[in-house]
């Protein structure tokens, strides 16, 4: 059954919403830290209320079902958003550097208690709304999973063989012991340590706390609004290349001579130019190309061209987030 939902703006950043079959109306309010006043529902908090309230209410139907009474079972939902540069969660960070293999360990500050368990966080970090799992991410929808060794004494895992360690005690970049866990290298998504009126100690935070802390370098995800000229950060973007020229170029070539010419060619390019760490190609063949890359695969992140706007959004969610910032 169809169900009608009209919306009405309202100015101000408010949105009034009638359901059609009841009338009932609600109100959504962008939040505060989206230029909003904060004063009811955000539009992606209507998101967070949906899932406690469907599994509510799928529970409560087989309650009903078997005559069981669960009146005042309740449902706690935390939302949590990544401001820059387009209010993604920030997760999407460590799958990059994991299937990068760049670091032997990667330190991940949650600055705080999630779930009731680092079970819960490993949950949480191999699932992503618009890419799926994390290891049909790095291997294909035919792939196992990836995460393993959970230890909560110690707070790590191990992810796709890369070992993760999640802290979960201070916000504050100043206060994170960087130094502790020997990290060199901070990647900031929070967004929210821009101000650079305030020292490093503040208790607000500013990114330069995260070099008071221990860390040599600051990654910035969206470096172009940070006012502090001197302070010394990168994109992330940096690293994501198309390896668009090889030595060979046998387009006057088909089938199987095609793509191991082509796969010879792109593998020595590689092996040369390590710091092209992933590869877009083509319009088809990729396990043809997989294949004749050898131990390059894992570089190939898809096809680079399409056929139709329907074939380039069932196939586009191999593009990562960085990929993603740069056309835009």
């Amino acid at each position: 059954m169809a169900v009608e939902v009209n919306i009405e703006y309202q100015g101000n950043l408010r949105c009034q919403a009638t359901h059609g079959p009841s009338r009932s109306t609600l109100v959504t309010d962008a939040p505060t830290d989206n230029h909003g006043k904060g004063e009811a529902f955000a539009p992606t908090d209507l998101v967070a209320t949906a899932l406690g309230s469907c599994l509510l209410t799928i529970m409560g139907i087989v309650a009903e079902r078997d005559k069981i009474d669960m009146s005042g079972a309740t449902a706690h939902v935390v939302k949590e958003m990544a401001p820059k540069p387009t209010r993604r969660i920030g997760k999407l960070t460590v799958w990059h550097h994991v299937g990068r293999k760049y670091f032997d360990e990667i330190v991940v500050n949650i600055g705080r208690q999630a779930g009731t368990s680092l079970k819960d966080i490993a949950h949480y970090a191999e699932r992503d709304s618009t890419y799926g799992l994390l290891q049909g991410f790095l291997y294909g929808f035919r792939s196992k999973p990836v995460i393993s060794q959970i230890n909560e004494k110690s707070g790590t895992m191990i992810i796709d063989g890369t070992k993760v360690r999640f802290l979960r005690s201070s916000r504050n970049p100043m206060d994170i012991d960087w130094s502790d866990y020997h990290v060199r290298v901070v990647v900031d998504t929070t967004g929210a340590f821009l101000d650079p009126s305030l020292p490093p100690d503040d208790s607000k935070g500013y990114l330069r706390g995260h070099l008071e802390a221990g860390a040599e370098k600051v990654d910035f995800i969206d470096p172009s609004v940070l006012i502090d000229k001197e302070l010394e950060v990168h994109s992330i973007e940096d690293g994501w290349r198309e390896a668009n020229t090889v030595e060979n170029e046998p387009w006057n070539m088909s089938g199987s001579q095609f793509y191991s010419d082509l796969g010879e060619g792109l593998r020595n390019y590689l092996t040369k130019h390590p710091e092209y760490t992933g590869i877009f190609y083509g319009l088809g063949g990729r396990v043809h190309l997989m294949f004749q890359l050898k131990e390059h695969a894992k570089k190939f992140r898809g096809c680079w061209l399409f056929n139709n706007w329907e074939e380039f959004m069932s196939d586009a969610w191999v593009f990562p987030d960085e990929l993603w910032i740069v056309a835009e």
